[in-house]
């Protein structure tokens, strides 16, 4: 009966065992954003994880093993963290199984933080690519000339690579999406006829209130034109438009 017993409870500690492997696995796994043949865009959400340090702190330090164990695993499919005085590190590890598309892009789809630097650490390699923007510099500083923040991925090397962003500002909302470029352009070509149609459909309004302010000397007409220009303003401005096409040699801070 004791030999039975001892064989059953070796049984279930081995059982147990199995089981907590298998979980570890599983969540080292679900950290690691898998890229598909039959997918174009991916949320990245709950993919990437995130920490805060101190000014000093760089990617030599962020990708050795004394802060790794810092970083903090997204649980929500968005992150907003609110106001805080530091810096902000994103990680995300990225595979690419696809063979049909190899041009990678990610796109941070907040316009308003002072700083971004991309760094893709090629974990075979040891070497780092760094690109550096936000809205404290120039627009020239951006890859692409976008009302976004977007990154070419290189996957020539290895498909297994990890993205490193660190992100300064003064309030942290982080949409991370990752798309095929092709996708990419056709979706940002669809995007820009949209905003060409509401703001030629704004410009038809102040004409016409113009029109008919010239011809009848209202002054009711004349406001709801300041009102139009300044609604449009304040748009074009907040989307970003207005820094990509107009004032982005001139930095906004």
């Amino acid at each position: 009966m004791k030999k039975s017993r001892k064989l059953i409870w070796l049984h279930l500690i081995f059982l147990l065992c199995l089981l907590l492997l298998y979980s570890i696995t599983s969540i080292k796994a679900e950290n690691i954003l898998i890229l598909q043949n039959k997918k174009n865009k991916y949320t990245i959400g709950k993919h990437f994880e995130y920490y805060f340090a101190d000014n000093t702190i760089t990617i030599k330090d962020v990708i050795s093993k004394k802060y790794s164990q810092r970083f903090k695993k997204n649980i929500r499919s968005s992150l907003d963290l609110g106001s805080i005085n530091k810096p902000l590190w994103i990680r995300l590890h990225i595979k690419n199984n696809s063979q049909r598309i190899k041009k990678w892009l990610l796109e941070l789809d907040w316009k308003f933080f002072l700083s971004v630097t991309f760094y893709q650490y090629d974990p075979v390699s040891k070497k780092i690519n760094e690109v550096k923007t936000g809205n404290l510099l120039n627009i020239k500083s951006k890859p692409y000339r976008h009302r976004n923040f977007i990154f070419d991925i290189d996957f020539t090397k290895s498909d297994n690579q990890t993205i490193y962003l660190k992100i300064i500002g003064k309030r942290y909302i982080i949409p991370l999406y990752i798309w095929s470029k092709p996708e990419f352009i056709y979706q940002t070509q669809k995007e820009y006829i949209y905003f060409g149609l509401y703001y030629g459909l704004v410009l038809v309004m102040i004409l016409y209130n113009l029109f008919i302010f010239i011809s009848l000397k209202n002054s009711y007409y004349l406001y709801y034109i300041l009102y139009l220009l300044a609604s449009c303003l304040f748009i074009f401005s907040f989307n970003g438009l207005g820094f990509t096409f107009f004032w982005g040699d001139f930095p906004l801070y």
